[in-house]
């Protein structure tokens, strides 16, 4: 949920059609007031209809989240190339493996045994920590 002035509104939706695609969404105009207006659509729809109509009022816009299809898990190698670039940054193995299971939302356990891995393949590069 977000709430955005008519001056912003515009751009936006538009930045959150890039960011996350065209998902549905509800936009709120100036909610318990005389004048309230609740509109179901998508946001390209939703773009569109204000391209035409100069928006006045409140906004309260209620998104869709993420379907579970929508979510990409990364590979062990994607975790890989992020540990060894975190690596080459010079970040410890425990902040590492912490930080890239934020980002990936895999569990710590996982991200170390991959973490464990870049070291048997080449234990002369051994990770710090590892």
């Amino acid at each position: 949920m977000a709430f955005e002035a008519p001056h912003r509104l515009c751009s936006s939706l538009q930045a959150m059609r890039d960011a996350w695609g065209n998902r549905r969404i509800v936009v709120a105009r100036e909610l318990t007031k005389v004048y309230e207006e609740i509109r179901r659509s998508t946001i390209s729809e939703e773009v569109a209809h204000f391209a035409t109509t100069r928006p006045r009022g409140e906004f309260t816009l209620v998104i869709e989240g993420a379907r579970e299809e929508d979510s990409v898990t990364p590979t062990d190698r994607e975790l890989r190339e992020r540990l060894a670039h975190l690596q080459a940054s010079g970040l410890d193995r425990k902040s590492a493996t912490a930080q890239v299971a934020r980002e990936s939302g895999r569990s710590k356990r996982d991200v170390y045994r991959v973490w464990s891995s870049l070291s048997e393949k080449h234990p002369e590069k051994r990770p710090p920590g590892g």
